[in-house]
């Protein structure tokens, strides 16, 4: 029985190109969705400069929260789209495990608007560490399901993945999941290593998480 479940999960030639345009559509969805939550407070008319000031600074953390989030979405948009360059055949499995990665990913509009509005609140800044922990282990479960499901991804382009990253494929989410946590201490210090995150995802090479194109 287990062994038909997991052919059946296993099986299919489906359209690469629709699951890419998809995927494209959700992650353009979902960077979008972000920017709503920055919204100018009403000023009387007899507001002057420092009004306009002080309104300004109001949505300071929405828009901080909003350069967070967004710049998480490219990060896994940029890795998402280097990972399907490498896929040969489409499975029903693969479908699943992208459309569970992708449903996470767009619910990312809820965590930023709470933490945008609550900065100093020690449930806000865990309940975004939470979903980005989420998000982590659902893109774990796709990445790693390419990576050893045969006839994926060419085998060597498999092991060349496996054997450039220093860091656990599950990293992403041990950090998130680390900094909630953190939260309930300080929630700026969440807040600061939600930031530093998102640059060490960024520059993965410079810090020494992932071996530099054609390094030995």
């Amino acid at each position: 029985m287990i062994h038909r479940l997991r052919g059946a999960w296993n099986a299919g030639r489906l359209s690469k190109a629709r699951t890419e345009a998809f995927s494209d559509g959700v992650f353009s969805i979902a960077a979008t969705l972000l920017v709503l939550d920055i919204r100018f407070p009403k000023l009387p008319e007899s507001a002057g400069t420092a009004g306009l000031a002080a309104g300004l600074l109001s949505v300071l953390p929405n828009a901080l929260a909003y350069v967070l989030s967004f710049a998480v979405v490219c990060i896994y948009w940029v890795n998402h789209h280097q990972l399907l360059m490498l896929v040969e055949r489409v499975t029903r499995g693969l479908l699943w495990l992208n459309g569970l990665f992708l449903m996470l990913l767009a619910f990312i509009a809820f965590p930023t608007a709470l933490i945008g509005e609550h900065p100093f609140q020690p449930l806000a800044a865990s309940v975004y560490g939470i979903v980005m922990a989420l998000i982590g282990l659902a893109y774990h479960l796709l990445h790693s399901y390419i990576l050893r499901t045969p006839g994926v991804i060419p085998e060597a382009a498999a092991e060349r993945l496996r054997s450039g990253a220093r860091l656990p494929e599950f990293s992403g989410a041990l950090l998130y999941g680390g900094s909630a946590a953190i939260a309930w201490a300080s929630p700026v210090a969440a807040i600061v290593l939600y930031f530093a995150i998102a640059i060490a995802f960024i520059f993965p090479h410079a810090l020494g998480f992932a071996k530099a194109e054609g390094a030995e």
